[in-house]
Parts: structure tokens; sequence; C-alpha cells
């Protein structure tokens, strides 16, 4: 399980994310839709701590029990 708590994501002025929260339950599949600068792949790429979220925002994810904390 994958879990997001109180994501938020900016650049510069845009907000991307805020405070997104979501939980990827096991054994599914999952697909990220949406048009051009809408944060798919801002989203991956925090899911996978390529990025962080926002210093100024304390946020929350956790993978199959594990918590790590921005």
């Amino acid at each position: 399980m994958i879990k997001l708590k109180g994501i938020s994501k900016r650049y510069d002025s845009s907000v991307i994310f805020e405070n997104l929260s979501y939980e990827f339950k096991d054994n599914g599949f999952y697909f990220l839709l949406g048009k051009s600068g809408s944060g798919k792949t801002t989203l991956l790429n925090l899911l996978g701590n390529l990025e962080v979220c926002r210093k100024r925002c304390r946020c929350m994810l956790c993978i199959s029990g594990s918590k790590f904390i921005n």
C-alpha cells in the first residue's frame, strides 16, 4: 500500500498540489490522466523521492507501512 498525506508542491507561483492525500491499495492498477502541466510527472517524482514537498509543509509518504516524512 502507498499512502500520501498532506502533499503540497509549488513551482514559483504555480500551485501543483495543495494538501493532496490519497491511498493506493495493494493489488490494483492505477492510471494518471491529465493535461500537460497538471502534475502527473511531479507526483511520480515525489513517489520515487526524486523531488521533495514544499519546505514549509510537512508531508508524509507511507509505502507498505514504512513512513517517509519531509
